[in-house]
């Protein structure tokens, strides 16, 4: 589980609404502290609002469609690369 953004923070400067920080902001400042899952994920195409990725626990009624369920590996990010994914068929 992602961990969360603290909902009882004392909220400081930022872009927000009369300069109040937002969640985002509190993101740039602190993104150290959410690790990327590493090794086998499995992901699904979803809409809320939108279109993305989701990393979910287990499969679902997502999986019987094709294109909507990958299994992915993740690997460590290496200083020269932007990103090292690596797609797994199931």
């Amino acid at each position: 589980m992602v961990k969360q953004i603290p909902s009882d923070r004392p909220r400081g400067f930022g872009s927000g609404e009369n300069g109040q920080e937002t969640n985002t902001d509190y993101l740039n400042r602190n993104a150290e502290g959410w690790e990327p899952p590493m090794g086998e994920v499995h992901m699904h195409l979803i809409y809320k609002q939108d279109a993305h990725w989701r990393i979910v626990s287990r499969g679902s009624s997502v999986c019987r469609y094709p294109g909507r369920c990958y299994k992915v590996t993740i690997h460590e990010r290496m200083p020269d690369m932007l990103c090292n994914l690596v797609r797994r068929a199931e």
